[in-house]
């Protein structure tokens, strides 16, 4: 969900009835409230920690790398049948 300030956070709806932000930049729960109309001003004023989102995309970019390297595995040996 785009908020007021232009940032993308995921909404999630906990069994207890409360509702989380989860910032789509950095992947921190940054807020908890019983109502989602609450959650707008939390999420107004959350700042991602710039060591936070290097630390997500090094491991994206090692996943997938992996990932391609794993594939690449697998192509290989069909390529081979």
């Amino acid at each position: 969900m785009l908020n007021r300030s232009g940032k993308y956070f995921h909404h999630r709806n906990n069994t207890n009835g409360n509702h989380d932000s989860i910032c789509n930049g950095c992947f921190l729960t940054v807020a908890t409230a019983s109502e989602e109309f609450e959650l707008a001003p939390l999420e107004d004023s959350h700042v991602c920690d710039p060591v936070r989102v290097y630390q997500v995309s090094e491991y994206a970019h090692r996943a997938l790398a992996n990932l391609n390297h794993n594939l690449g595995i697998s192509q290989a040996r069909e390529d081979r049948n």
